[in-house]
């Protein structure tokens, strides 16, 4: 017989609106596809949960599969980097850890120790990179987990203020590099 796992529903929230992914949330609490979509309905019927919520991740209200929107679909535009940005607590500059994705709500990063709920004046260093602004922004931890054989911290913030420098304008600047310079800036470091 199968013991039932028991999810935080408060938890769960916070991650799914913090914008991780289906896979995401699917790995992080240990369920297959079927179990997700359980958990999805008995947010939902509790009314924890709204319909256009899942409407906003692309997951429409009856929750059947849509094999043409991808599982890490999105209300705001998420930039999977491709090559290596800085990223820095504020007050200890000298240990940058890597920008993995970013998007105007949240950053994901590797290399920030963190434990979930600190909150951290995080900075991209992309004036080093660009001819944008530095960006700093004031950040939660929203999950965290460890990767690799090094056990190399990975964790995703969710930003509740920017500080200094424009999202939106380093957003449309990475999108806007053609491979061979991210392929250039890969090699560079």
């Amino acid at each position: 017989m199968q013991t039932r796992k028991s999810i935080s529903a408060r938890e769960f929230l916070r991650d799914l609106r913090a914008g991780m992914t289906d896979d995401e949330l699917a790995a992080k609490y240990q369920l297959t596809p079927g179990k997700l979509e359980k958990v999805f309905n008995k947010l939902l019927e509790a009314k924890v949960l709204s319909a256009a919520e899942l409407e906003d991740r692309g997951l429409g209200p009856e929750r059947s599969p849509y094999p043409e929107m991808p599982s890490d679909f999105r209300i705001t535009v998420r930039e999977r980097l491709d090559f290596p940005l800085a990223i820095y607590e504020k007050d200890i500059p000298e240990i940058r850890g890597v920008v993995r994705d970013l998007s105007e709500r949240g950053i994901g990063a590797r290399g920030i120790e963190s434990t979930v709920g600190d909150i951290k004046t995080l900075v991209i260093p992309a004036h080093e990179l660009f001819h944008v602004n530095q960006l700093e922004v004031e950040a939660v931890c929203r999950w965290t987990t460890t990767e690799g054989l090094s056990g190399e911290s990975v964790g995703g913030f969710e930003i509740v203020k920017v500080i200094h420098g424009d999202m939106e304008e380093l957003q449309m600047l990475i999108r806007s590099l053609p491979l061979e310079d991210r392929v250039a800036m890969r090699k560079k470091l």
